[in-house]
């Protein structure tokens, strides 16, 4: 296990739901589960990263999180994720255009703070959909152990989950 870093960039693996502009097959390649298993692959990436850092570190502390995606799940869903089970707060980025984060989304509320994070979208910025956090880790702390625990669970469980599909495929 790495770690004792000033800071960390997460440019997750995503659905790449910001690109559908530019690649029609976005649309079409991705189903919910491809979807699920990004957000669970993004969160364990997310508090590995957020687990490297040095968050004594004069000069930094920082882990930034980007996705390709415009989707809450794969974002401000994540974000949340790590700030109840790491010892992180959200900051500004610094970043002078975009729009905020969601604070909530279809009844889901999500830390205050969320709004400094940014979105950006193909129709109003004239790029490519995709979403940035920045995040300072203010302690050691490991948050709760039980949570990756669940991670382990879920992905045992898609496993099962694909075995017993490619075992119906036959």
């Amino acid at each position: 296990h790495m770690g004792g870093f000033d800071r960390c960039l997460v440019d997750a693996p995503c659905s790449g739901a910001g690109v559908i502009a530019k690649d029609q097959a976005v649309k079409s390649s991705k189903d919910e589960k491809d979807i699920q298993r990004c957000f669970t692959a993004q969160r364990q990436i997310l508090l590995n990263a957020i687990d490297s850092i040095n968050e004594n570190s004069t000069t930094g502390g920082y882990i930034v999180y980007s996705t390709c995606s415009i989707l809450v799940e794969e974002n401000e869903a994540v974000v949340q994720y790590a700030l109840n089970n790491r010892p992180v707060k959200i900051v500004e980025t610094g970043l002078e255009f975009g729009v905020e984060g969601f604070t909530n989304f279809k009844g889901t509320s999500f830390h205050p703070f969320m709004k400094y994070c940014r979105r950006y979208y193909p129709h109003l910025h004239n790029l490519d959909g995709f979403f940035v956090a920045k995040l300072k880790k203010y302690s050691t702390k490991q948050g709760n152990k039980k949570e990756s625990e669940t991670i382990e669970k879920e992905k045992k469980k898609e496993e099962e989950d694909d075995s017993l599909e490619a075992m119906a495929d036959d």
